[in-house]
């Protein structure tokens, strides 16, 4: 009995192991190396009716999402693995970028490219307790914190597809 139980044991511990190293290949395929002009990310584009940083809000009022393509420059990325961007869409906007359903990552090195997303834009709220305790977990003063005192509209997107342009 303890030998067919330390047969078991260990042909379990292989699966798992076995199990573990394909859940890590599978992650790691997901990663692009480099940002590369004309590279697509996620659904393939058709350019049309791009809506510019002045427009955007505009385009927002009333309806929470809506679909649109954007073009801009991305002014940062995920470290960790290029889950989620920035891109500054023109006329002091800046999105806060997630890919659909976590399907594709943006390069790291994608950082102050040009890009068209399509995708889900959306205004998120943020209140007044939640940007306290950001700023607690930043290590901000008690003094910043306090002077935290209105909530703040964050500009986010859902890209469906992120295409290179440059």
């Amino acid at each position: 009995m303890k030998k067919f139980l330390s047969i078991a044991v260990f042909a379990l511990s292989g699966l798992a192991f076995q199990a573990q190293a394909q859940h890590k290949h599978t992650e790691e395929s997901k990663a692009t190396p480099s940002a590369v002009k004309g590279q697509v990310y996620g659904e393939d584009i058709e350019e049309k009716n791009t809506v510019k940083g002045k427009d955007f809000d505009r385009q927002l009022k009333g309806e929470n999402p809506v679909r649109m393509q954007v073009k801009g420059t991305v002014t940062g990325v995920c470290k960790a693995r290029g889950c989620w961007a920035t891109v500054d869409i023109g006329d002091g906007k800046e999105l806060f970028v997630k890919m659909k359903d976590y399907g594709f990552f943006l390069p790291m090195d994608a950082k102050g490219k040009q890009v068209l997303l399509s995708g889900d834009a959306f205004v998120e709220t943020h209140s007044v307790d939640d940007l306290r305790e950001k700023a607690r977990s930043q290590k901000k003063s008690e003094a910043e914190v306090e002077k935290i005192t209105n909530p703040e509209d964050e500009l986010r997107f859902t890209a469906h597809g992120i295409t290179i342009l440059n």
